[in-house]
C-alpha cells in the first residue's frame, strides 16, 4: 500500500483562498491517480453549496463547525456522488479543518445555484456518517471493524478498523473502482516506517488488503469508491 504521512510527505499550496495540503495529487491539477488533501477554513468562513464531478468522501476532523445541515462536533466522514450537490461548509469558532479524498481527479467546484444549468444528471447519494464516540480508541486485543456504509452493488463501502497495538488485520475485499485509508488515530507501520495521525494510504491493487498497527495500536478508515451510481444506506458506527 502507498502510505504518506501528512507531516512528512504533505506539501503546502499558498495561493488559494483556504491554506490547503496535498497528499496525493494536486488540488490545482487534473493528474492519473488519487487526489488527496487537506483543507483548513478560517473561522466563520463558508463554502457555498456546490457539486463535483467526480465520487468522493471528506472526513473531519472533529472540530466544531456545520456541514450542510448537520452541526458537526465530532470526527465525521461525509459522502457524495457525481453531481450531487451538497454543503455549505461553515467554520466554527476554531475554524474548519477536513481532507478531500478522490480516485479520480476534479479541479473545479460548481457551485450553486449558478451551476444548476451545468449538472447533467440529478443529485445522487448524499451523505453524512458521525464517528462518535470518537474516543471509541484502538481495540484493546486483535481487531474490530465497523461497518460505516455497507458494501453496495458498486462498490461504495466504508468502515472503522480499530487495531490493538502490534495487530494487524486483512481489510475486506474492494469491489468498487479503489481504496483509500486514512490513519484517524495511533500509528501504521509499513516497511519499518510509522504512519502516524492524518497519513492516507491508497491501494494500488485489489490484493493490497493488510494493514499493521504500530506500538500504540491505530484507527482507521477504510474508503472504497464505487464503479457506478446505486443507493446507499448510512448508519453509525456503534
Amino acid at each position: 500500500m502507498d502510505l504518506r504521512s501528512l507531516e512528512r510527505d504533505g506539501v503546502l499550496t499558498s495561493n488559494l483562498r483556504y491554506r490547503i495540503t496535498n497528499l496525493f495529487g494536486d488540488v490545482e491539477a487534473n493528474a492519473p491517480g488519487p487526489q488527496v488533501f487537506r483543507v483548513e477554513q478560517g473561522a466563520g468562513q463558508t463554502t457555498a453549496p456546490h457539486y463535483h464531478a467526480v465520487p468522493q468522501f471528506q472526513v473531519l476532523d472533529g472540530r466544531p463547525g456545520r456541514f450542510g445541515r448537520a452541526e458537526v462536533s465530532a470526527p465525521t466522514i461525509h459522502y457524495a456522488d457525481p453531481w450531487t450537490t451538497y454543503g455549505p461548509i461553515v467554520g466554527g469558532d476554531a475554524g474548519l479543518s477536513y481532507f478531500t479524498a478522490r480516485m479520480a481527479s476534479d479541479t473545479g467546484a460548481h457551485f450553486m445555484p449558478e451551476s444548476r444549468h451545468e449538472k447533467p444528471q440529478r443529485s445522487g447519494r448524499h451523505f453524512t456518517v458521525s464517528l462518535a464516540p470518537a474516543d471509541a480508541g484502538e481495540a484493546q486485543e486483535g481487531a474490530v471493524l465497523d461497518v460505516l456504509i455497507e458494501a453496495q452493488p458498486d462498490g461504495l463501502a466504508a468502515y472503522r478498523v480499530r487495531l490493538a497495538p502490534g495487530n494487524g488485520i486483512e481489510l475486506p475485499a474492494c469491489t468498487g473502482i479503489g481504496r483509500l485509508v486514512a490513519v484517524v488515530s495511533g500509528s501504521l507501520v509499513d516497511a519499518g516506517r510509522e504512519f502516524g495521525l492524518w497519513s492516507w494510504g491508497y491501494a494500488a491493487t485489489v490484493d493490497d488488503r493488510a494493514i499493521s498497527a504500530g506500538s500504540d495500536g491505530a484507527t482507521v478508515l477504510c474508503l472504497d469508491y464505487p464503479a457506478a451510481g446505486a443507493q446507499a444506506t448510512p448508519r453509525s458506527a456503534a
